[in-house]
């Protein structure tokens, strides 16, 4: 046994001595290869596990965040108010556009898109908000009249790159009866005319004809269809004798009618001056009459209006003479021709019959409509009405 020079025994190895320990990267834990090579395996895809994970989540928590914020951004209007009809102007306020960013203002039914026409124009504010205000239309661009009663009003950058949208419930204008418009609505036998409809159903077929207002004669002068919105325009020749007859045109007052099928769908008085008149005399319409028109006249219109007896003023031919009951009232010139149509109005309503702008009839009695030359910016209208007195004799 070796021993020591003291006689103490010692062992050829030493178990409790210190081992060396190997220097440099070796000596961690993750590099004893050599020793413990299935925990260091275990340890290195633990190690991977927690990096891997720490990198999805970091993906999950960016894209919740990108998320949310693009949530958050959404663009939105709010109008004021949600419901209304044509001239009625439309409050939009915006959020959430990106910033100063150009936006149109625009109009479309639900479900078939937006009209490309703008109603407004805005530009949002660094934080994407706009305030702004339109008019609601009551015609689309084409001309044709919106009866939708939703709507949509939109809000679209110029690039398209974002779009809000609000609904809107429209009150629809009352569609408008057909109406006929004879250009001049005077004339000689033989005169060419322009005839304007409106508002009559989209690709309408009609018939333009002439007749007597008793309608015991007719002329067919013309066919046509209406366009995509309900109008029409074409030049007529007005005849110098009924078709199948030979007999001149002699009746002074004359209607012009488009009729669909065997419908009257509108209608417009044409003055034949080359006729003769259907009274040769008149007298003023009885004053009770005069005197209550007078009386709704003023009330409409607000204005006073003077009623005298007059020499006949609408005689466009020398063989009618006579006078008139007639209301006078003085207007503005730049509102003559809106309170003459007023007046129109008002006597269509108690069934007088317009044969030409400023002429209408009932059973006889006349009413006719005059404009003085102005005096400044003022004129004098004269409403001017009459009955049948004595027969024309005609040659």
């Amino acid at each position: 046994m070796p021993g020591t020079g003291d006689g103490t025994m010692t062992t050829p190895t030493r178990p409790n001595a210190k081992r060396p320990q190997p220097s440099g990267p070796d000596e961690t834990l993750f590099y004893r290869m050599d020793r413990r090579p299935g925990r260091v395996g275990r340890l290195r895809r633990l190690h991977l596990q927690v990096v891997l994970g720490l990198l999805v989540l970091t993906l999950l928590l960016t894209f919740t965040v990108a998320l949310r914020l693009q949530t958050a951004r959404v663009p939105a209007i709010q109008v004021t108010p949600e419901d209304g009809s044509a001239a009625t102007e439309v409050l939009v306020r915006g959020s959430d556009f990106p910033a100063f960013a150009r936006l149109q203002i625009r109009l479309g039914p639900p479900m078939l898109g937006r009209t490309p026409h703008p109603y407004a124009e805005v530009i949002a504010d660094g934080e994407g908000r706009f305030v702004t205000r339109f008019i609601l239309p009551a015609t689309w661009p084409d001309g044709s009249l919106i009866f939708e009663e939703s709507l949509e009003i939109i809000v679209l950058a110029d690039d398209g790159s974002s779009r809000a949208s609000a609904s809107f419930a429209f009150r629809p204008v009352a569609v408008p009866a057909p109406e006929l418009v004879l250009t001049p609505g005077h004339g000689l036998p033989g005169a060419v005319i322009t005839a304007t409809g409106r508002y009559f159903p989209p690709g309408q077929p009609l018939t333009l004809q002439l007749r007597t207002p008793n309608r015991d004669r007719r002329a067919l002068l013309q066919e046509t269809i209406s366009d995509g919105v309900g109008t029409f325009s074409l030049l007529l020749t007005i005849p110098e004798a009924w078709p199948g007859e030979g007999e001149r045109l002699e009746e002074s007052d004359l209607l012009l009618e488009a009729v669909a099928g065997d419908t009257v769908m509108a209608s417009a008085g044409f003055l034949n001056l080359g006729g003769a008149p259907a009274w040769a005399s008149y007298r003023p319409l009885d004053e009770t009459v005069c005197a209550a028109l007078q009386d709704s006249l003023s009330a409409r219109l607000e204005l006073p209006v003077q009623r005298t007896i007059g020499p006949l003023l609408f005689a466009e031919k020398s063989e009618a003479r006579g006078q008139s009951c007639q209301l006078a009232l003085v207007v503005p010139e730049d509102e003559a021709e809106t309170i003459s149509a007023v007046v129109a109005d008002l006597l269509q309503s108690r069934g007088w019959t317009p044969l030409t702008p400023s002429r209408l009839e009932m059973e006889g009695d006349v009413a006719a409509l005059h404009h003085s030359a102005p005096a400044g910016d003022r004129l004098l209208l004269t409403v001017e009405l009459a009955e049948p007195d004595t027969p024309a004799a005609y040659p």
